[in-house]
């Protein structure tokens, strides 16, 4: 992870959102626990997928970002 990304991500203010690929060797779990390590309120979604999730499972991807969009409008 960056050197720089710790300090942006728990600095910044809006809401964060992941897809994570369960079969995903390049970020892989470390990598997702280490983003809600430093944002306890981000949402992850996991979808059994590689690292390329949005081209092997682009309906799904895209079925997660939906809902999340969603719940952001609900809750405003």
């Amino acid at each position: 992870m960056s050197a720089r990304l710790p300090f942006t991500l728990s600095q910044f203010p809006g809401s964060v959102f992941l897809i994570a690929g369960t079969e995903d060797r390049l970020l892989g779990r470390k990598r997702v626990l280490e983003i809600l390590r430093l944002r306890p309120d981000a949402e992850i979604r996991w979808v059994e997928a590689p690292h390329l999730i949005t081209t092997a499972k682009p309906q799904e991807t895209w079925e997660c970002i939906v809902e999340f969009v969603h719940g952001l409008a609900q809750e405003k």
